[in-house]
């Protein structure tokens, strides 16, 4: 059990810095595109996504870095540091 929280706990700690970089590259564009937009529901993603051509290449970057962070994430292996599972016949 101990080591299931361990595992958690440096999951999300990987985490973190991605979706911390995301915030401070992008905070300058979301203040410019999104101004007025409420915070939460996603509405400020969306908005993003309604303004992604004029994103910032900076956001840019740090949104890509994010996506691809989180869709290792979910790939099978990911709990053993990247490497797939072996099957049996």
């Amino acid at each position: 059990m101990k080591s299931m929280l361990l595992a958690l706990g440096l999951t999300l700690a990987a985490a973190a810095p991605a979706l911390a970089d995301a915030r401070s590259a992008c905070r300058q564009d979301v203040e410019t595109l999104c101004n007025g937009v409420e915070r939460g529901g996603g509405r400020i993603m969306r908005c993003m996504s309604e303004h992604r051509a004029a994103l910032s290449p900076t956001c840019k970057m740090a949104l890509a870095d994010r996506m691809l962070e989180r869709r290792a994430e979910r790939q099978p292996g990911a709990e053993r540091g990247g490497q797939p599972s072996k099957q049996r016949p």
